[in-house]
């Protein structure tokens, strides 16, 4: 499963692998690892931001539609 959550405030990445967020936007949440980084994606682009600080409650738990 994965959580969707919606960004409280916006991220610019300093690094390749991250991924930059708009507040207001929603983001799917793939992985929640114990340190500060998550990996997910939103706007079309899949990567690493910050995590927990970022977000308003989660939106909904569901599963992604795969082969469609």
């Amino acid at each position: 499963m994965a959580l969707l959550a919606k960004v409280i405030t916006d991220y610019t990445p300093d690094k390749d692998d991250g991924i930059p967020l708009k507040a207001g936007k929603e983001v799917i949440i793939h992985e929640q690892p114990q340190g500060a980084f998550w990996r997910g994606e939103s706007g079309g682009e899949c990567g690493l931001f910050p995590g927990l600080t970022l977000f308003s409650k989660a939106v909904s738990y569901f599963v992604p539609k795969v082969g469609l």
